[in-house]
């Protein structure tokens, strides 16, 4: 079964951009992935943008790191309309990654602690 819920690619990061990502962007660690934000110039109305980097010494073949990062922009597609605009995240994903749901928890987190989430105002009882 095919899934067509993938992120677009005018979500992601292109080739371009990456290094000022990585040259200016502010990081935020959790167990199994770690996330790199930048904030584009002001005054800015482009959609945030993703990226998912599974390093060879994260999973060998490329098919199991192409796995990760399908379940990974999955997730975002998911929760792409709760993201403010103008953020450049990347999530580089650490060993011991291939459990889904605990993966998926801590990419919301880290995207929460980052100010990428829009906040929730309803109170949930």
């Amino acid at each position: 079964m095919l899934v067509r819920n993938m992120l677009a690619s005018k979500y992601k990061i292109k080739k371009t951009v990456f290094p000022l990502l990585l040259k200016k962007g502010k990081v935020f660690h959790s167990a199994r992935v770690f996330l790199r934000v930048y904030k584009k110039e002001l005054p800015c109305k482009e959609p945030s943008q993703f990226a998912f980097v599974v390093p060879k010494k994260v999973v060998k073949k490329a098919t199991g790191r192409n796995v990760l990062k399908r379940r990974g922009y999955l997730f975002l597609s998911k929760t792409r309309q709760k993201t403010k605009e103008c953020y450049l995240c990347a999530f580089f994903l650490k060993k011991n990654t291939t459990l889904r749901g605990e993966l998926q928890k801590e990419m919301g987190e880290l995207l929460r602690r980052a100010g990428v989430l829009q906040q929730d105002h309803t109170k949930h009882v």
